[in-house]
């Protein structure tokens, strides 16, 4: 779920509805961004946005009146393409590669043409800045997830049952819950289940009318999120080793044992690594490097948050142990830079 800081916006269900002034009247475009898209700043005077993205990030911009779209970027190499419709445009633009942003960000700015498409389009852009020629940025949209105040409303008692019903199943499942698995999209079974009692116990989750609890989809992954803002943690949406601990701390469970790391130093104190791990990965060998990044001065993990995921400060962390050894700083480990860490000691 994107947060939003003024009017000219409205999130339903994760998707963004940006109102822009295109042409001097107001004109609606839906955005569609992956957790990769760091933040969306608006112009000041409203008729452009720009999205600061990391490598392998994807924003979808939908125009229902079939507008033009100008891309520009900060970094030579971003992508784009215009799907050109008879009921709507969609860009489609992505940043440039690791290989030119390295551990940067790129900052793509789209500007809205007042004239319709004609044809599909796309192409590389290059060279930088704004657009639009709408003066400094000013509303600042961050595309982590955040919990929407809503209104005050007249509950019903059987409203008010409802709720405490809710409130007494998630006590009871907190009360013997203890969380052991990776849970994310597609998961089902009965951890999910008392997940999901948790969420809606704490306002985080509201399971569609008719839905049964026990399948991970959409809307619980957007639950673990704000759920994972809420206490700090890394946004990643699914439940992984540090969620997991949140969770069995406020429920009085104990976590399983945790095994023995499986890369851990030898006697001689080096490292041994023998898998690839990149953004997504979980385990020992994650603690183990994210170890290793923290002992060289690379890594300061988020405080509250436990080793053992490998997310976006992890990879920048390994782009710059990387380019301090003049390799590719592509922010995975892969053969060169296992190579150079088992080396190293």
């Amino acid at each position: 779920m994107v947060a939003f800081a003024a009017s000219n916006s409205l999130t339903i269900d994760g998707t963004v509805y940006l109102s822009l002034t295109i042409g001097g009247s107001s004109k609606t475009f839906t955005l569609h961004t992956d957790t990769l898209v760091q933040n969306i700043t608006t112009s000041s005077d409203n008729t452009y946005f720009s999205a600061d993205m990391l490598d392998g990030s994807t924003i979808k911009v939908i125009s229902a009146d079939r507008l033009a779209f100008e891309v520009q970027s900060s970094m030579s190499g971003a992508s784009w393409s215009t799907d050109c419709q008879s009921s709507q445009s969609i860009l489609t633009a992505n940043p440039p590669s690791t290989s030119i942003i390295g551990s940067g960000i790129a900052r793509l700015t789209i500007t809205p043409s007042s004239s319709t498409c004609a044809g599909g389009g796309g192409g590389t852009v290059s060279g930088g800045g704004g657009g639009g020629g709408g003066g400094a940025s000013d509303t600042y949209y961050q595309t982590k997830p955040t919990v929407v105040a809503q209104a005050p409303k007249t509950t019903t008692a059987a409203e008010q049952l409802a709720a405490l019903q809710k409130q007494l199943a998630a006590l009871q499942v907190q009360g013997g819950a203890t969380f052991t698995a990776l849970l994310k999209l597609g998961s089902t079974g009965s951890q999910v289940v008392a997940l999901q009692t948790i969420l809606e116990a704490k306002g985080f989750l509201v399971m569609p009318a008719g839905v049964a609890k026990g399948y991970f989809g959409a809307a619980t992954r957007k639950a673990v999120m704000a759920y994972q803002t809420s206490k700090g943690l890394e946004t990643v949406g699914h439940v992984g080793p540090g969620t997991r601990a949140a969770l069995n701390a406020e429920s009085g469970a104990s976590a399983a044992p945790t095994p023995a790391p499986a890369v851990a130093p030898s006697a001689g104190g080096a490292y041994n690594f023998t898998t690839r791990l990149r953004v997504g990965s979980e385990g020992d060998a994650v603690v183990s490097l994210q170890t290793f990044l923290e002992a060289k001065g690379f890594l300061v993990m988020p405080a509250g948050v436990a080793k053992g995921y490998f997310g976006a400060v992890t990879r920048k962390a390994l782009q710059a142990y990387q380019a301090s050894i003049g390799l590719e700083q592509v922010g995975e480990l892969g053969p060169a830079t296992r190579a150079a860490i088992n080396a190293s000691q």
